[in-house]
């Protein structure tokens, strides 16, 4: 039986704990109450101003609210867009101004208002000035650039992307993606250029839904928006890389782009309003053949070859060689190399179809030059003893640095 003492001891160590328990509780209380005082004094302050501003004719809200109105009703959207725009504009209008929501919407009309629905590029197509173009720009491939000119031709007759999806195929460095860029030049158009390397879903064509955090649109619906043109020239490059996992299909959202039958009316799952595609130049890039039938089904297979000795010496006279003085800062005056010169280097030091290493070859030319003449670009006459002693260096190196990677792996 405890004595009256133990009693005591146990009766105040049971005072001390209710009474620590009612500070910490006092204190959240005053935590919360000073925070919902702030809030609402805020609030209060906020009403204010706006009511002041109203008053004065300044009120910014109501000014843009009025604005992204009179900008709906003299939008070129479709009778359905618009009709959509005005009911989410409706319901924005009833939510705070600094509710969460309220703020989604305001973006989301935003986006529906920045699609060029009635925008596009209306330069007469020009047969002579394609042609030029294309022979200006690229070397060879005749018979790539004369079925590129059919389907200019066909454009210009019947005033629409009639026909199939032309489909560069060939070897890196051949330049598919460089000719898809002459293809718009030669159009007068816009040109927007998606990779799909890796792409594994659904959503980057398709868009997120609203309802996702961080949600926005399709790279297709985008790449509209960045060029400010409903009928620009988009690139799907290396489509062949495309994959497919657990968050859906690309390839099967592609087949619906690709489709003039049914890209007219084109949903994308943020706008949730139907979008007319088929006035889109859709070209596609692949490096291999390694897709599925259907897609093959959507599209004309252009092979592009590799170039022969003779046309990569031609592009390296044409383009490469300027384009390496620019990179390393040379004068292209100074610059004298003959044709056997550069068949030097394509025989001994590359080995590709296309023109890439080409170029990383001579723009290493230049670069050692300038590191023998101390930075100075001096009228150089690029012998194949001179093309030796300078590529047999830069190779020199690259394969000591090859062969440590190996080591420390």
């Amino acid at each position: 039986m405890k004595t009256w003492r133990e009693k005591l001891v146990a009766l105040l160590e049971q005072l001390m704990l209710s009474i620590e328990t009612e500070k910490i509780e006092a204190t959240i209380n005053r935590r919360v109450q000073n925070q919902m005082e702030n809030g609402q004094r805020q609030a209060i302050l906020q009403e204010k101003m706006r009511a002041i501003q109203k008053e004065m004719g300044e009120d910014d809200e109501e000014i843009d609210t009025a604005s992204m109105r009179k900008k709906i009703e003299n939008s070129a959207m479709p009778l359905e867009a618009k009709e959509k725009a005005m009911s989410e504009f409706k319901r924005m209008r009833t939510m705070s101004p600094m509710s969460q929501e309220g703020g989604l919407l305001k973006t989301y009309l935003d986006e529906l208002l920045a699609m060029p629905w009635d925008k596009s590029d209306s330069a007469p197509i020009d047969l002579k000035t394609a042609r030029n173009v294309l022979d200006s720009e690229h070397s060879g491939m005749m018979p790539v650039k004369e079925r590129i000119l059919e389907h200019i031709a066909v454009m210009k007759k019947t005033g629409k992307n009639r026909g199939s999806i032309l489909c560069f195929v060939g070897a890196p460095g051949v330049g598919k993606t460089s000719l898809c860029k002459s293809i718009a030049n030669a159009l007068s158009r816009k040109y927007c250029r998606i990779s799909l390397g890796g792409i594994s879903d659904e959503a980057h064509f398709r868009g997120h839904r609203k309802t996702y955090i961080g949600a926005q649109c399709g790279r297709i619906m985008d790449a509209l928006k960045r060029c400010k043109s409903n009928n620009p020239v988009i690139v799907l490059d290396e489509i062949d890389k495309m994959g497919r996992d657990w968050r859906g299909d690309p390839e099967s959202a592609l087949l619906e782009i690709l489709d003039p039958e049914q890209n007219k009316s084109f949903r994308d799952h943020y706008l949730e309003v139907d979008f007319d595609l088929s006035n889109v130049l859709f070209i596609a890039t692949s490096n291999s053949l390694n897709m599925s039938s259907a897609l093959k089904d959507r599209m004309e297979i252009i092979e592009i070859p590799g170039y022969s000795e003779k046309e990569k010496i031609q592009i390296a006279r044409e383009h490469l060689i300027k384009r390496a003085a620019e990179d390393t800062g040379w004068d292209v005056n100074n610059i004298i190399i003959s044709d056997d010169a550069i068949a030097h280097i394509i025989r001994n030091f590359t080995s590709e179809q296309g023109v890439r290493e080409l170029q990383r070859e001579i723009t290493a030319l230049l670069r050692r030059s300038l590191l023998q003449n101390d930075g100075m670009d001096i009228k150089t006459e690029f012998t194949v003893d001179k093309i030796n002693e300078l590529l047999s260096v830069h190779q020199n190196a690259n394969m000591s640095n090859k062969i440590g990677f190996s080591a420390r792996l």
